[in-house]
């Protein structure tokens, strides 16, 4: 057996006054294919583990694994059961909205929780088709305001426009047209 490297795990051990441990086993956890970690189990009398030990701690990390896998895969679940319960009452709540303003206003409200982001902007075309007015803001940064004109090429929303297609920017600072919140 190979005997543990890690310095977190020795210093865990040293630190709680127990002895460094003379044996260890180390199984995978393995779920659908993949490993997402390892299951590591020490002892202190150097004859202590076995093959017999190995497979029932195997088959104990493959449970642990999947079980692993079905609480991530219910966490998803949950959070988009959650985007879509909010996603109704958002629904509920602006359907029956005539008052623009107000509309938009709680829709960026909403949008932002809805997703756990932390700004939103509304901006719409002008008659014109080149120009976009902010309509509504959310924790926008500075200088974006409600009123504000300005050119439709010069911003990230011309692409959406244009394409009538998302874009996703996550690296906003490297993106050509991170100007619109600069």
């Amino acid at each position: 057996a190979q005997f543990s490297t890690d310095p977190q795990i020795m210093t865990a051990l040293a630190s709680a006054g127990n002895p460094q441990p003379v044996a260890e086993v180390a199984v995978p956890l393995n779920s659908r294919g993949q490993v997402v970690g390892a299951l590591v189990i020490q002892s202190l009398d150097q004859t202590r583990f076995s093959t017999r030990d190995i497979r029932t701690l195997q088959t104990l990390a493959d449970q642990l694994a999947n079980t692993i896998h079905s609480a991530t895969l219910f966490a998803i679940a949950d959070r988009q059961l959650g985007q879509l319960i909010a996603l109704h009452n958002i629904n509920l709540q602006i359907g029956g909205q005539f008052d623009l303003d107000a509309l938009l206003e709680e829709v960026v409200q909403l949008s932002v929780k809805l997703i756990e982001a932390d700004g939103c902007v509304i901006r719409l075309l002008n008659k014109n088709r080149t120009e976009v007015t902010v309509k509504a803001v959310h924790h926008a940064p500075a200088g974006i305001e409600p009123g504000q004109t300005g050119p439709l090429e010069a911003l990230l929303s011309s692409q959406v426009v244009n394409s009538w297609q998302p874009v996703l920017a996550n690296n906003w600072g490297s993106h050509p047209l991170a100007q619109e919140f600069s």
